[in-house]
């Protein structure tokens, strides 16, 4: 058992009615704040469930907190519940129950068994709609990590200051990260002069195919004139002999 005001989440395998119900009677009762759920079908092996977030509007036992989903059943000898309270972090939680691609791949996510289907946020249930679209949009920064973040503001003219102050962020990464990009585009412009000399090396190659060829052309309609024959329909060249 542990006492915390802090947000928590869990994963609950109650009835939604129940827990709707549930969450609400909690409301009126002043014991939480807010409340966020989201149905999940079951993967590999899992069944369906929910995932719960809760602001509590108190210190609250979240032992005692888990008891209070025990619900009962005809179905099933044992009685639903959750799993037990953790704490958590909005901005991460929601990001991770709509399973949002991005935030996943950037944060290497490891799910709870069920990761293959996204869902949207209007999935979520919530009595507070309005402020959940807020708070999503903000929880989308989690998309991005600090470095492309500091490489999209260089591209935009920001200066090295002020991308460290205005995102508190240590001045040495952002110099590393210049380092590295410079780095990069010193070894493309060499790669940029390799191309570009191997092509002119190819181009004197070609003109220089050329200027033997001209050579041959003007040297044979020479001796035609001196000989009066017809040496083009020959196969053999005059720089064979």
């Amino acid at each position: 058992m542990a006492l915390t005001a802090k947000p928590i989440s869990t994963i609950s395998y109650n009835s939604g009615e129940f827990l709707k119900r549930k969450l609400d009677e909690m409301m009126r009762a002043y014991i939480i704040n807010d409340y966020r759920f989201i149905f999940h079908y079951g993967e590999d092996g899992d069944k369906d469930h929910y995932h719960v977030y809760i602001e509590p509007n108190k210190r609250i036992d979240t032992g005692r907190l888990r008891d209070e989903f025990n619900e009962i059943t005809t179905d099933s000898d044992k009685p639903l519940g959750c799993m037990p309270f953790h704490s958590s972090k909005f901005d991460h939680w929601i990001m991770y129950v709509i399973h949002d691609p991005k935030y996943l791949a950037i944060h290497k996510s490891d799910n709870d068994g069920d990761g293959k289907i996204e869902y949207p946020v209007t999935d979520i249930i919530t009595p507070f709609p309005e402020q959940l679209e807020r708070d999503y949009k903000v929880a989308t920064r989690l998309r991005e990590t600090k470095n492309q973040k500091i490489i999209e503001q260089m591209q935009q003219g920001e200066t090295l200051t002020g991308i460290a102050y205005n995102n508190d962020i240590n001045p040495m990464h952002i110099v590393a990260i210049q380092t590295l990009i410079q780095r990069d585009m010193a070894m493309q412009e060499l790669e940029k002069l390799e191309s570009s000399k191997d092509d002119m090396i190819r181009e004197q190659r070609q003109k220089i195919a050329q200027q033997k060829q001209n050579i041959e052309t003007l040297m044979l309609r020479d001796l035609e004139e001196k000989t009066g024959e017809d040496l083009h329909s020959k196969k053999e060249s005059v720089f064979d002999e």
